[in-house]
């Protein structure tokens, strides 16, 4: 299961969002501003892993923050098309 933590105002959250859907790949989107309950665990999680930065990207229990395609496409051990 793929994960992408965010807010939903936020360009870079957009744009790993968008790169799923381009891609096909189904995940769940947790908007931490909005999903107050829902993202709260993940709110803790990111605290205690000393996370800053959005989006994160969760996938075979290790994470990627930012929204680095080439990162991304390593931690699904997906290759690129283009």
């Amino acid at each position: 299961m793929i994960i992408v933590l965010g807010k939903s105002y936020s360009h870079e959250t957009q744009r790993v969002i968008n790169y799923f859907k381009q891609k096909k790949i189904d995940f769940n989107w947790i908007d931490l501003e909005l999903d107050r309950e829902g993202g709260e665990d993940y709110r803790h999680w990111m605290k205690a892993n000393k996370i800053i930065g959005l989006p994160v990207v969760i996938a075979n229990d290790k994470f990627v923050v930012g929204d680095d395609v080439e990162l991304i496409e390593k931690l699904l051990k997906l290759k690129s098309a283009d």
